[in-house]
Order: structure tokens, then C-alpha cells, then sequence
């Protein structure tokens, strides 16, 4: 370790004898300086570097600034002292004249306890509003007022347990004790008119039971057609008297089928019903500005006759008396909700009752349009149709049918309609607004009689009501008034059309291709089924004897039973 030492001391000892040759050899004139500026605590200088041999040395010392104190004061709070405190720039900072915190000077607040809730004393600082709670007093607990309630007939009895704090809660309840109720008959049911028995308990509590009617119990005259007269089948109910008079022979020579075959609009028309009218403040409806309807360039109005749901429209008669006086033509549309065939001649005979006494020049129309009939057999509602049409065509009145696409096409025998009914037919196509709406030839290759083509129509002068609007396609008013139709004399007479039709009144019914099966006891009868009629299907009869009807099916002639349990030739019956 010793030796070690002594090289070292021997080893700068020499260096430093080097570094003063080398000096004595440099005269430092090529020096660079670095000046440093003296801060608060320490002195400045300069730098100077010999770039030849590095020698370094300090030259033109300066004393420190000494700092430079700027002061901030914070003053006591209630649990901190004040003090000011002393800061240079450079940093250093020092705090003096501290003085004590001045304490909290508390207020006091009590809270008394609840039945549910503890009391307490709240203490609060007024300087700095620092609380605290303490002084804890228990909760009194509910002091209960009890109250039994008695069931009644449709409410639980039940013990109330109320507390002066307002607190209340119940217990031992009890079941209802159930209406004792007395019945009392208002009126019978009859064969179409509903009865009433109304059923009042001791409480007051009453509710009324509508019993169904018991419908009719029909006996049948038929009178076969004639070449001057269509044939009836009149029915008549053995238990009230009612009678009416089916008939499915139509005027198809006027009506040769539902198109009109030309595309010219003859007439512009509206639709009105209650729905168009306002009501003033005694409830009366106030009459439309039938002046400017006219002035629009309308020229007749399809009024709704009613529906069975409210009758006759409040609204019909003053709609047709004001549309007369205005000079627009007028026809009529029943909106039904009928299920049955039976159902639909009462709706033609409550028609017929509103039609008395007036002219048309429009047709008067059946509206096929409530979902209620959207499940009834296409065969079925094309009878009812005919039955309506019929009902009002042996009255005189020209007929027809209101359908849209979705009935047309799917809920209704479509090629029976468009060859045997007139047809306003619904359908609102899309068009830029100030164009005119135009009937889509490819739709049918045809134009029907009447286009209900929007139902958002406005008119001049009437506001804040829209009417469904409609072209004419066929010249209704001449047709009406040439054969003597709706109220206008006219020498046209009802003809037989020579056709008979046979119905199926069962679910099904086999349809065959031979007659052997009902004319041969050892025929094999599961080789000729060529099909199943359903019910209320119709087809045109060629034969009839007492084993079988013969028929056209598919275009070709066919066989199925004669036995009046299965089929009717008179198409009204009821499943």
C-alpha cells in the first residue's frame, strides 16, 4: 500500500513539472472568455481558456446581488394562524410574524326526535360554518290508532293502524264477500233484437246481460223467372212475420261488365260523410260551402248512407238536400259490416228506407272495405253482394260495388265482380305534387267505371277538410235516367238470364267426373274425384235430377250430389 502511494506522488510530481514546462512555453494569446453573472448568494466572474493549451485562469470577480424580498400575508383562521411570508425571485423565502388561530365561536341548533328519527344538537362554527353533530337523543316510536274495516262485496276488510306522525299500515285482511245479485228481465230477445236482463246486488253494484236474438225460422215461396221479370224466393219467418225476397238474376243486359273502355274522364266527384262536416257549439253540423265544391270543378258527391253500427248518417239528409240545391249530381254509398247474407238484407232494407222519396244519378254502392268480412269465403261475400244488389235493383235502384286492391284481388271472386257489378274501385298511386293523378292501363288493360284515386284531397274555400276525390269513367247520369232507374221513369224491365246455380251448403263437398258413382251400386267411387267444392261455392247448373246435379267445374262438366243436405239452388242459407 505504501509503495503504491509513493509511485503515485512520484507519477504529479512529473505531470506537474510538464504542465509548468508547457506553460512557460505558451504565452496564452489565443484566449476564448465565458462570463458568469453574479446571483443573489454568489459572486460573478470571467472565464478565460487558453485554446492553445487549455490553460485556464479567472479574471474580473464580482460581489453576489444579495435577494431581493417581496412579502404576502395570510391572516388567522378559526383553525390556523397568520403569518407573512417573505419570497425572492430567486426562490429562497422566509415566514415571520406568525400569529395564533382564532378558534371557532359555535352556535347551537336542536332537533327533537320522531317517532322513526333520533334527535341531536348541531353545533356551528358562525365564522367558518363548520358543524358538527352530537348529543344523541332516541327515536319515540309510532303510537297507533287502530280502525277495523269491514270487507264489502268486491273490497278486502282489513285492520288500519294509524300514528299521529301520519305513518300508517294495515293487517289482518279479509277476503271480499262477493255481489249477492237479483235478476231482473228488461225485455225478451225476438228473432232480431237483442233482450236485456239486468242483475242488481244489495251494494248498488248492477250490470246488464245482453242476450243474443233468437233469429228467424224462415218457410220458402219461389216464383221462377219469367222473360219480363226476375224470379224471387220471398221468405218468411214463422215467428215474427218478417219477410224478404232473394234473387241472384241481374240486368247484365246494361251492365255488359265493370269497365268502361275508355280512359276520358266524364266527371270529377267527392265522397262526404259526417266525417267531412264540423260542429258548432250546440252540436249541430254546419253546412259544407257547396258553392265553391261546384266552383272546383266538381261535379257530383257520393253520400254515405250509414253503416249498421250508427244507422243513417246524421249527416245524409242535409248532404243531399245542399248538394241538390248547389246542382251537383248525387249518389250513395252504405258502408257494411254484415257477415251473413242474412245480415246484408237487413243493411239493403235500412238503405232503402234512407233512399225513399229522392233521385240519383250516381249508383247507389255496397263499401266492401271492414276487416270484419276480410275472413269470410270469397263465393260467400259475392253472394252477399248479390243479395244487396238484388234487394235494391227489385226496388229500382242501380247498383254497385266499392273495393280496393287488397279486396279486388284477394278477398272477393274478382272475375265474378268485374262481369256482373259496377265497380269504384280505390287506389291512391303516388304523383309529384301540381301533376294529375293517371289510371294505370296495365292494371287491368281497362278502365273501371269509377277511380277513387286520393283521399286527401283539398278543395278552395274549404278549410281544414280533405275529401276523397274520384273520376268518372262511365256516364252514370244517362244510363240512370235512360232505363228509368233510383227515382226516374224509364220503360226497362228485369230479364231471366237463363243461367241456374247450384251452392254448396256443406264444409265440402267431392266433386266427379262421371255420374256412375250416384246412378250404380257397384261402382268403384274412389276412381272419378277430380275435386272438393268448399262451402258457399257456386257453379252453374246443366242438369238435375233426383241422384245428382250436373255442373260446370274447370271449364268442363262435372257431378256432385243432389241431396239438399250438401247444396242449395237458392244460395240463401246460413252454416
Amino acid at each position: 500500500m505504501k509503495k503504491t502511494l509513493f509511485t503515485f506522488f512520484l507519477l504529479l510530481i512529473a505531470l506537474l513539472a510538464i504542465s509548468c514546462d508547457s506553460e512557460q512555453e505558451c504565452r496564452h494569446e489565443n484566449v476564448s472568455q465565458n462570463t458568469i453573472a453574479p446571483t443573489c448568494t454568489e459572486s460573478g466572474y470571467t472565464q478565460n481558456t487558453c485554446n492553445d493549451c487549455a490553460y485556464s485562469f479567472l479574471t474580473e470577480r464580482s460581489d453576489p446581488t444579495g435577494h431581493t424580498f417581496s412579502s404576502r400575508t395570510v391572516s388567522p383562521t378559526c383553525v390556523t394562524g397568520g403569518y407573512t411570508e417573505y419570497t425572492c425571485e430567486c426562490g429562497a423565502s422566509y415566514v415571520s410574524e406568525q400569529t395564533s388561530a382564532l378558534g371557532h365561536n359555535y352556535s347551537l341548533e336542536v332537533t327533537d326526535p320522531t317517532c322513526v328519527e333520533r334527535g341531536y344538537t348541531k353545533y356551528t362554527c358562525k365564522k367558518c360554518n363548520l358543524s358538527h353533530v352530537s348529543l344523541y337523543t332516541s327515536a319515540l316510536g309510532h303510537t297507533f290508532e287502530e280502525t277495523v274495516i269491514a270487507p264489502t262485496c268486491d273490497k278486502e276488510g282489513y285492520t288500519e293502524y294509524k300514528c299521529a306522525c301520519g305513518y300508517t299500515t294495515t293487517a289482518n285482511i279479509t277476503k271480499p264477500t262477493g255481489h249477492n245479485y237479483k235478476e231482473e228481465v228488461i225485455s225478451l230477445a225476438s228473432c232480431t233484437e237483442t233482450g236485456e236482463i239486468r242483475y242488481t246486488c244489495e251494494c248498488s253494484d248492477t250490470y246488464t246481460l245482453t242476450v243474443a236474438p233468437t233469429g228467424h225460422t224462415f218457410s220458402r215461396t219461389v216464383t221462377m223467372p219469367t222473360l219480363s221479370d226476375m224470379g224471387s224466393t220471398i221468405f218468411n219467418c214463422s215467428a215474427c212475420g218478417y219477410e224478404y225476397i232473394g234473387e241472384y238474376r241481374f240486368y247484365s243486359d246494361i251492365l255488359e261488365n265493370a269497365y268502361s273502355n275508355s280512359t276520358d274522364v266524364l266527371a270529377k266527384g267527392i265522397d262526404v260523410s259526417y266525417h267531412n262536416y264540423k260542429v258548432d257549439g250546440n252540436g249541430d253540423y254546419i253546412s259544407l260551402n257547396w258553392e265553391a265544391i261546384k266552383a272546383s270543378g266538381i261535379s257530383y258527391v257520393i253520400i254515405r248512407a250509414g253503416d249498421a253500427a250508427i244507422g243513417i248518417d246524421p249527416t245524409f239528409e242535409k248532404s243531399y238536400a245542399e248538394a241538390k240545391a248547389a246542382g251537383l249530381d248525387v249518389g250513395v254509398y252504405f258502408y257494411t259490416r254484415a257477415t251473413s247474407v242474412h245480415e246484408i238484407t237487413l243493411e239493403a232494407n235500412l238503405v232503402l228506407s234512407a233512399l225513399q222519396g229522392k233521385q240519383f244519378e250516381y249508383p247507389i254502392y255496397l263499401d266492401l272495405e271492414d276487416e270484419s268480412l276480410m275472413t269470410i269465403h270469397p263465393s260467400i261475400l259475392n253472394e252477399m253482394c248479390m243479395t244487396f244488389f238484388t234487394t235494391l235493383q227489385r226496388a229500382g235502384y242501380y247498383t254497385g260495388l266499392y273495393v280496393n286492391d287488397e279486396w279486388l284481388y284477394n278477398l272477393i271472386d274478382k272475375e265474378t265482380a268485374l262481369s256482373r257489378f259496377e265497380i269504384w274501385y280505390a287506389r291512391y298511386p303516388k304523383y309529384e305534387e301540381g301533376e294529375l293523378p293517371t289510371w294505370n292501363e296495365e292494371e287491368f288493360g281497362k278502365t273501371l267505371g269509377m277511380w277513387q284515386y286520393t283521399d286527401n284531397g283539398t278543395i278552395d274555400g274549404i278549410d281544414h277538410t280533405v275529401f276523397d276525390m274520384n273520376y268518372s269513367y262511365k256516364d252514370y247520369p244517362s244510363i240512370i235516367k235512360e232505363y228509368g232507374f233510383s227515382g226516374y221513369d224509364g220503360d226497362f224491365k228485369f230479364h231471366d238470364t237463363g243461367k241456374t246455380f247450384v251452392w254448396v251448403s256443406s264444409d265440402t263437398i267431392k266433386v266427379r267426373s262421371k255420374a256412375d258413382y250416384f246412378t250404380s251400386d257397384e261402382y268403384d267411387a274412389s276412381l272419378d274425384v277430380i275435386g272438393y267444392a268448399e262451402f258457399g261455392s257456386r257453379f252453374e247448373v246443366v242438369e238435375k235430377t233426383e241422384q245428382y246435379t250436373a255442373i260446370i267445374y274447370n271449364g268442363t262438366v262435372a257431378y256432385m250430389s243432389a241431396n239438399p243436405k250438401y247444396i242449395s239452388f237458392d244460395g240463401l242459407f246460413l252454416k
